[in-house]
């Protein structure tokens, strides 16, 4: 049987709102005019990737012919810290009226973490990532 698995990096978009990742928590505390927390030295780093990339990924999974069983952790392959994150949301948010208040913990948390492409090199698709902020 022919198998293809994949693990998604840190998803964020349109209609996902509801979920507890980083982007989406600092932008609702933005909105709701609370503290935002930084855990760490905010240099740990993920790798975000947009809603509309993951579906073209199962998409071209969907249309591999290959033989046996792939493994993909689907991403950007590009490490983004969260201090990053935050002055990128920071600056967005600010273009439309809103300021942020920010406080930084030192609880640990992971270091690095960053996808890779491979599903996208191995089809031989010409992958443009978005990167969509917001």
């Amino acid at each position: 049987m022919n198998t293809t698995v994949l693990r998604f990096s840190n998803v964020y978009g349109l209609y996902s709102y509801h979920k507890t990742s980083v982007i989406h928590l600092f932008i609702k505390q933005i909105l709701q005019d609370e503290q935002l927390t930084i855990y760490g030295d905010g240099e740990q780093t993920r790798d975000f990737v947009y809603s509309k990339d993951i579906a073209q990924a199962v998409e071209l999974a969907l249309i591999d012919e290959s033989e046996g069983f792939d493994l993909y952790q689907v991403g950007t392959g590009n490490e983004t810290s969260v201090n990053e994150l935050f002055g990128l949301i920071k600056e967005k948010m600010k273009q439309r009226g809103y300021q942020s208040k920010i406080r930084v913990t030192r609880r640990n948390d992971q270091a690095r973490s960053r996808g890779t492409i491979q599903i996208y090199q191995r089809l031989k698709m010409n992958w443009a990532f978005l990167h969509h902020l917001i």
